[in-house]
């Protein structure tokens, strides 16, 4: 059995001091995403679900039984689904 075990230097490429196109995006919890232009996305939709599902979510959690737990599992995955989903075409517009 042979290893070969070689090493070479490569010369680092310099960074690109004058960037063409950039676009900073700050992702949050009030508004989804602002951008470093100052266009601010604010997800009133999804913002109002959230509340929503808070709502039910304080009724449900009064009941502690498996089927409620079941219930409230499935509705965290939906609402986790919904945040990705709203995100998407705000990413596209972007």
């Amino acid at each position: 059995m042979w290893f070969l075990n070689a090493t070479c230097e490569v010369p680092e490429a310099e960074p690109n001091a004058d960037p063409v196109d950039f676009l900073g995006i700050d992702l949050g919890i009030v508004n989804i995403a602002t951008t470093s232009d100052g266009e601010i996305l604010a997800g009133r939709r999804l913002n109002r679900s959230r509340g929503r599902e808070r709502q039910l979510r304080t009724t449900l959690q009064r009941e502690n039984t498996p089927s409620v737990r079941h219930r409230l599992k499935k509705r965290r995955r939906k609402e986790a689904r919904r945040a990705r989903d709203t995100g998407t075409p705000a990413r596209r517009a972007l």
